[in-house]
């Protein structure tokens, strides 16, 4: 009897291994999927990704299954998205200036229930139409198109482009990168959960770790100049430091998009601030502090007799310093103050186009100084060059936060995290890190189950 349900056994977990290697051993797919015209390439390695999942869920299968009996899990039912169509081993997302307009597209998936499908979109709130034969289903900058029991997912540069034309194009296509290509062949020769490959930006790859999210590699853009930065000692809550090139066309652009916008709220000139600013930008938060004010406010009697009021307010206010270079000697300092930006309040100079704090002005020549909460910023004469670098411990942050509304589900994944940091060096080397508190389980596991 003992004999029977050993050999039980093995026979179970010999067939739970051969299923599992049949699953996950496969091998991706790259012919006849990307485009010859792309330029950009971002390849997810999804049988990957549900590897790492799986043994997130063994290791932890408590968490999962608590997270199935949650009522809000049962208040409707859908219809997942993964029933609808073939899901490959991997998913490529292609792009290009050109033919594809910056538009984002992925390979052609196979559809296997049309019907319930497109139900299921139109409960979700994406918008139905069609188009010399396509059925489009929009929602934002998400578009799906399906054509001939084919599916596309497209991510719209912009919510009004039009884009039939392209999708078309790309459904019929037929010219396509072979897997030797210098696009696609740092992706295949890559192993990461997410891979992207550019001709003109470089190589980049993603990774769900244990506790950790990380994107690293070679970011070829010059959207950011390389300048020195004192090294940042102590333990800020945050800081950023960048230098933006305003000859890119991306910055050109956002500048030309959002001058009217920027004018209407604060009667400057964005134009003109840009003119005077020489791109480098500065801040950090050292500390938030809770403070009391009294508010004074006035109301009526019943003889119309005028009443002074006096009410407590509580804040969280920051210890924030923020440094903008000026493009010569106090020429954004000028600016500001013939525009009244800048004025004198009660023997302070005030900045004030930013009314959510009392921001003290300081003109220091090569840069326009401002302040917050008497913050005074340390002398460090040690500097180092890069392009961009930015931090923020979120764990420390949300033992005093701003007095700013988070959504549930925002203030659930930030409860998750404990630091973040982005760095770009001279020589574009680009690293993104993201780390929870709990370092026991998969970072995108805890996502999806938190």
């Amino acid at each position: 009897m003992k004999k029977k349900v050993l050999y039980t056994l093995i026979g179970l977990a010999v067939l739970l291994l051969t299923v599992y290697l049949l699953r996950y051993n496969q091998s991706q797919v790259f012919e006849h999927r990307v485009p010859k015209s792309a330029t950009k390439v971002v390849n997810v390695h999804l049988r990957q990704i549900e590897n790492n999942l799986l043994f997130d869920f063994l290791a932890h299968p408590i968490i999962y299954l608590k997270s199935k009996l949650r009522k809000d899990s049962l208040k409707r039912k859908k219809f997942p998205f993964a029933n609808g169509v073939e899901i490959p081993e991997n998913i490529l997302f292609f792009s290009n200036a050109t033919s594809l307009d910056n538009h984002w597209f992925s390979s052609v998936f196979n559809v296997k229930d049309q019907e319930n499908l497109t139900s299921y979109f139109l409960q979700e709130k994406f918008v139905k139409s069609n188009v010399e034969g396509m059925e489009f289903y929009s929602k934002g900058n998400w578009v799906i198109a399906i054509h001939e029991n084919k599916l596309l997912l497209v991510i719209k540069r912009n919510h009004t482009a039009e884009i039939s034309k392209i999708v078309a194009s790309v459904f019929n296509e037929k010219a396509f990168l072979h897997q030797t290509s210098e696009l696609l062949k740092p992706i295949i020769l890559n192993e990461s959960d997410v891979s992207f490959s550019s001709k003109e930006h470089g190589f980049l790859e993603a990774n769900f770790k244990e506790g950790i999210f990380e994107i690293s590699g070679n970011l070829d853009s010059d959207f950011f100049i390389a300048d020195a930065y004192p090294i940042i000692k102590g333990n800020p809550i945050s800081y950023l430091t960048a230098k933006v090139n305003k000859d890119n066309l991306f910055f050109q652009n956002f500048v030309l998009n959002t001058a009217d916008k920027f004018k209407e709220l604060t009667h400057l000139s964005l134009d003109s601030i840009v003119n005077k600013w020489d791109g480098k930008f500065y801040l950090k938060i050292d500390a938030i502090e809770n403070k009391t004010d009294s508010i004074i406010t006035y109301d009526y009697d019943d003889d119309f007799n005028k009443v002074e009021k006096m009410a407590i307010e509580k804040k969280n206010i920051p210890n924030l310093r923020i440094k903008l270079g000026q493009e010569s000697p106090s020429n954004l300092w000028r600016y500001f103050w013939s525009k009244n930006a800048i004025q004198l309040h009660k023997g302070d100079t005030v900045f004030t186009t930013i009314p959510i704090y009392q921001f003290m002005a300081t003109d220091a020549k090569e840069n326009l100084e401002l302040s917050v909460n008497n913050s005074v910023d340390q002398i460090h004469s040690k500097e180092i060059s890069s392009k961009l670098n930015f931090y923020v411990d979120v764990e420390k942050y949300l033992q005093k936060p701003l007095d700013l509304p988070l959504k549930p589900n925002q203030k659930k994944v930030l409860d998750l995290i404990r630091k973040s940091s982005i760095h770009l060096s001279e020589n574009n080397e680009f690293v993104l890190k993201i780390e929870l508190k709990n370092r026991s389980r998969n970072f995108l596991g805890q996502l999806i189950k938190h």
